[in-house]
């Protein structure tokens, strides 16, 4: 399958050819990725024809999905949307669960700050509403 991209720097509306999906492109990449289904184009032709560039990518492969900050799996797969054998290990199925464990602690922390601060508001707007200030909260000697 064949890619199409024209642009100048950022190419904007390139879609993968296997699921649609957009793909961000910048101008004078020689692979391109989906980070949808993991579909690799490779870069066939590229040539500037009136101010833009215009490249075209040949399908390679599909690639493992695994992704984070700093890195991106290159393990071929043998489908799209696929992990490779090293990302479904049960270490990275136990990373997974870790980080999920995580993320959940993380918000319910988040939840009962924000449901806190609410209680607050609701509990200041109700002594301004009602002429009450912080002065007349604390007794005077």
């Amino acid at each position: 399958m064949t890619l199409i991209a024209v642009g100048k720097i950022n190419i904007p509306n390139v879609m993968c050819e296997k699921c649609g999906s957009s793909i961000q492109m910048h101008a004078y990449q020689a692979v391109v990725k989906c980070s949808t289904c993991g579909s690799t184009y490779e870069l066939a032709s590229s040539e500037i024809k009136e101010g833009n560039v215009e490249m075209t990518f040949e399908f390679a492969e599909f690639q493992c999905m695994h992704k984070t900050y700093s890195e991106q799996c290159q393990n071929k797969c043998p489908a799209s949307e696929m992990y490779c054998k090293k990302h479904t290990s049960d270490e990275a199925f136990k990373d997974a669960h870790n980080s999920v464990s995580y993320y959940r602690e993380y918000l319910a922390e988040a939840e009962d700050k924000l449901n806190r601060m609410e209680e607050s508001k609701k509990t200041w707007l109700i002594e301004e509403v009602s002429g009450i200030n912080e002065d007349s909260t604390v007794p005077k000697d």
